[in-house]
C-alpha cells in the first residue's frame, strides 16, 4: 500500500462527553456496517458503575458478536438490511457477507478485516 490511513477511534460512552477513564478494546475491533467491513479503534467507558462493554455497544446501535469482551459487532442497520433481504429475497447469510466483502474491497484481492478470535 502506498498510503496509510490512521484507524479511526470511536468512543462508546454513556454520556456525551469524553470519558476520563476510557479503556481501549482489542486492537482488532471489527465493525460490520452497510458500507462494508471496518477495522476500528474503540474506547469503552471505564468509570465506576459503567455498563458492560456489550451494553455500551448496544447503546451506539452495534450488536456484539459475543457477550464478553466483544471485538466484533454488526450495526443495527446491517442486521435490519439482512433481515429484509433474507425474508423477501431468500438471500443466504453467506451471499450477504460475500456481498459485504465486495462492498469493502471490490477487487477481491484483500480479505476484509476479521477479528483474530472469530475468524481465520
Amino acid at each position: 500500500m502506498c498510503w496509510s490511513v490512521s484507524t479511526p477511534t470511536v468512543q462508546c460512552t454513556t454520556r456525551r462527553v469524553i470519558c476520563p477513564k476510557k479503556k481501549p478494546a482489542a486492537t482488532d475491533f471489527v465493525l460490520y456496517d452497510t458500507t462494508g467491513v471496518h477495522e476500528l479503534a474503540v474506547d469503552f467507558c471505564g468509570c465506576k458503575g459503567a455498563p458492560e462493554r456489550r451494553q455500551q455497544c448496544m447503546r451506539v446501535c452495534w450488536w456484539p458478536a459475543t457477550v464478553k469482551e466483544p471485538n466484533t459487532c454488526a450495526t443495527f442497520a446491517l442486521i435490519k438490511l439482512f433481515q429484509i433481504l433474507n425474508c423477501l429475497g431468500k438471500l443466504s447469510a453467506y451471499d450477504f457477507l460475500r456481498g459485504l466483502e465486495m462492498v469493502t474491497n471490490h477487487d477481491g484481492l484483500d480479505r476484509p478485516p476479521v477479528s483474530a478470535r472469530h475468524g481465520s
